[in-house]
C-alpha cells in the first residue's frame, strides 16, 4: 500500500488534487466567509453548497485529477505491459502471441506518442466528469467568482457551456507551447553550427521579437476585449464585466446609453421613445449635481457648428462652444469638471493605488514560494517592489489613456476639423456610436500601456487576453446553443489542448511559460525537481533538461539521438529504433 501511494501516479494526482481544489475552492470561500456578518442569508447553507460541489466526484479537483493525474497511471500501465511483452516469448496460448498486432504497433509508438495517446484518454474521461459537475451545480446555484483567477467556476451565460472560459484557457496553453517548442527546437538546431557568441546574440534577438509580438497580441486582444465590455458584455465574464467597470468607474447608465446610440434607442438627432431611455443620463446628471438637461438627448446639439454653440448658452454649458455631444462633465462623473487632463490624471491616481495592492502580492507570492531566502536580501525586495510599481503603471496607463482618448476624439477632433462636423454632415450618433470614440480608445489604450510593463511579463498578460478575446469573437447565440456538435468540438479540443500541455511538461518542459511552466513543473515533478528546485536554489542549468529527438515536437534524428544520450541523466526515455530490441528492453 505505501508503495502504491509513494507511486509517481499517485503523488501527480495528490498535487493535482490538492491545486485544484484550492483554485476552485478559494474563490468560492472568500466572499461567503466575506460577507457572513453582513449577509442575511445563514453561513452553514452556503458552506455547505459550495462544499457538496466541489468535493463530489464529478466535481472541479476530482475531475481534474482524473484528467492529468489518470494519464500517468495510463502510462504507468502501459509501461507494465510493454515489460511484459518485451521479456516473454510468443509461446501458443500466451497472452504476448494473441496480441501480436498490438505489439507491433506498439512497437511503431515512441515514448512520446504513448504519454500524449495516455493523456488523451484521461482528459477525455477529465472534461465529461467536468462538464456534468458544472451543469449539476449550475442548476442548484451559482458560483461566486472573482477576477484574474483560473475559470474553474461556472462564469459562463446561462445556457452556454460552463467549460467553455477553461476549454480557451488550456486551448492557448497548449498552442502557445507549441509555437515556444518550434523555436526552442530551431534554436537547439542552430547552436550546433554558430558559435557561443553569436547564439547568445540571435538568442537576445529572439527574446526581443517574441516580447514584441506579446505585445501586438496583446493590444489587438486587449481592443477587443474592451470593445466587447461596452457592446457586448454577456460575451465576458460577469465577475471580469464588474471588475472592469469598478476599476474604471463606469456608470453602467451612460454604459446603456452607448449602446442604446449603437441600436437606436438613444439619438442626439431623433431622442428617444422611451421614458426609461431618456432617464438613463437625465439621472445620471443629477446624481453628480448637474441639471437634468444635459443628459436629455432631447435637447443636446447632434451637430456642431454656431447652433451648437446657442443651445450650450442656453443650458450653462461652457468649453464646448461649435461642438455637439454629451457634455465631458457626464462622462467624468463630476470628476474634475471639464477637464479631460485633470480627469486621466486623477484616474490614474486612483488606479494605482487599485493595482498596487494586486500586483504587490503577485510580486512577491512566487518568490516566496520558490525562493524565500531571496526575500532577506537588500536589493530582492526592492526590485519586486519597483516591478510592482512597474505593473501598476501599466494598468493605471491602460485606463487613464482610454478616458483621454475619448475625451479628446469627443470634443477636439471636431474642432479640428469642423467641416466634417458642421450640420448636415456627421452627426454626433456618429462620434459616440460603436465606430467612434469606443472603437479608438479600445484600440488605443492597451497599445499605449503594454509597452510599459517588462518584456518577460507581456507574454504571461498576452496569454491571459488571447481566452477572452477569443470568447468575445464568439457569437453568444451559437455558443448558447450548447448542441451536440458544439460539445463535441469543445470536448475533442479541451482533451487534445490538455494532452499537449501534459506531455510537453515531461518532454519539452522549456516550451511552457508563465503560468503553465509553474503549475505543470509543480504537478508533475513537484518541488524537488526541474523549475521548482532551480528557482529555490537560484540558478538555472545550462544544459536543456528535455530530449531533442521528441516526434511530438520535432523529428528524431542519429545526431539528435547522440546529442540527446549524452546528457543521459536528464533525458526522458529516448524513442530508439524499431530494430533495436535489445535497446528497447534496456528502455523498458
Amino acid at each position: 500500500m505505501s508503495a502504491l501511494l509513494s507511486s509517481q501516479p499517485a503523488q501527480v494526482i495528490a498535487r493535482t488534487y490538492s491545486l485544484a481544489l484550492l483554485l476552485s475552492l478559494g474563490p468560492a470561500l472568500l466572499p461567503i466567509l466575506a460577507s457572513a456578518r453582513t449577509s442575511k442569508h445563514p453561513l452553514l447553507p452556503r458552506l455547505r453548497r459550495v462544499l457538496a460541489r466541489d468535493l463530489a466526484p464529478d466535481g472541479f479537483a476530482f475531475a481534474l485529477s482524473v484528467a492529468v493525474g489518470g494519464g500517468a497511471g495510463l502510462r504507468q500501465l502501459w509501461r507494465l505491459l510493454d515489460r511484459y511483452l518485451y521479456t516473454h516469448d510468443e509461446k501458443e496460448g500466451g497472452l504476448a502471441s494473441k496480441l501480436k498486432s498490438f505489439i507491433s504497433f506498439n512497437r511503431l509508438l515512441s515514448p512520446v506518442h504513448k504519454t500524449f495517446i495516455s493523456n488523451l484518454f484521461s482528459a477525455s474521461v477529465g472534461i465529461l466528469l467536468l462538464q456534468a459537475g458544472r451543469r449539476r451545480s449550475r442548476r442548484r446555484a451559482p458560483t461566486v467568482d472573482i477576477p484574474w483567477t483560473l475559470p474553474v467556476g461556472d462564469t459562463a451565460p446561462r445556457g452556454a457551456s460552463p467549460t467553455l472560459d477553461l476549454t480557451l484557457l488550456v486551448f492557448v496553453r497548449a498552442l502557445d507551447s507549441i509555437v515556444q517548442g518550434w523555436v526552442s527546437s530551431c534554436g537547439a538546431a542552430a547552436s550546433d553550427r554558430e558559435a557561443v557568441t553569436e547564439e547568445k546574440k540571435r538568442k537576445s534577438r529572439q527574446r526581443q521579437l517574441t516580447a514584441k509580438i506579446d505585445s501586438v497580441v496583446f493590444w489587438l486582444c486587449s481592443a477587443r476585449i474592451m470593445y466587447s465590455f461596452f457592446y457586448y458584455p454577456e460575451r465576458l465574464p460577469s465577475s471580469y464585466v464588474k471588475w472592469i467597470s469598478s476599476l474604471a468607474n463606469i456608470d453602467s447608465r451612460l454604459l446603456a446609453a452607448v449602446r442604446g446610440i449603437k441600436e437606436g434607442t438613444w439619438s442626439y438627432r431623433t431622442g428617444t421613445s422611451s421614458p426609461d431611455v431618456r432617464a438613463l443620463l437625465t439621472t445620471g446628471a443629477t446624481d453628480i449635481g448637474l441639471p437634468p438637461t444635459w443628459g436629455d438627448p432631447h435637447t443636446l446639439p447632434a451637430f456642431g457648428g454656431s447652433g451648437a454653440t446657442k443651445i450650450w448658452r442656453e443650458l450653462g454649458v461652457q468649453g464646448r462652444d461649435g461642438v455637439a455631444g454629451l457634455p465631458c462633465e457626464i462622462i467624468h462623473r463630476g470628476v474634475c469638471g471639464s477637464s479631460c487632463t485633470a480627469n486621466a490624471s486623477l484616474r490614474f491616481a486612483k488606479v494605482f493605488t487599485q493595482a498596487i495592492a494586486i500586483y504587490i502580492p503577485a510580486h512577491f507570492i512566487p518568490a516566496l514560494l520558490t525562493r524565500p531566502r531571496s526575500l532577506l536580501t537588500a536589493s530582492k525586495p526592492l526590485t519586486l517592489l519597483l516591478s510592482a510599481a512597474r505593473s501598476s503603471t501599466f494598468l493605471s496607463t491602460f485606463v487613464a489613456s482610454f478616458y483621454l482618448t475619448v475625451c479628446t476624439f469627443h470634443t477636439f477632433i471636431p474642432r479640428l476639423l469642423p467641416f466634417l462636423f458642421s450640420p448636415g454632415r456627421i452627426s454626433h450618433d456618429f462620434v459616440d456610436g460603436p465606430y467612434g470614440v469606443v472603437f479608438i480608445g479600445s484600440f488605443i489604450c492597451g497599445g499605449a500601456s503594454i509597452w510599459i510593463e517588462h518584456p518577460k511579463r507581456r507574454g504571461e498578460m498576452a496569454l491571459y487576453v488571447i481566452p477572452r478575446a477569443i470568447r468575445a469573437m464568439l457569437s453568444d447565440k451559437w455558443v448558447k446553443k450548447d448542441g451536440v456538435i458544439f460539445r463535441v468540438i469543445e470536448r475533442l479540443i479541451f482533451a487534445l489542448s490538455l494532452a499537449t500541455l501534459l506531455t510537453s511538461a515531461i518532454y519539452r518542459p522549456n516550451a511552457l511559460r508563465g503560468l503553465s511552466k509553474w503549475t505543470l513543473a509543480f504537478i508533475t515533478k513537484g518541488t524537488e525537481h526541474g523549475f521548482w528546485k532551480r528557482k529555490r536554489l537560484g540558478q538555472s542549468s545550462s544544459v536543456d533538461p528535455t530530449p531533442i529527438n521528441t516526434p511530438f515536437l520535432r523529428p528524431t534524428t542519429p545526431a539528435s539521438l547522440s546529442r540527446c544520450a549524452s546528457q543521459a541523466p536528464l533525458c526522458a526515455p529516448l524513442p530508439l529504433p524499431e530494430s533495436d530490441n535489445s535497446a528497447q528492453k534496456q528502455e523498458l
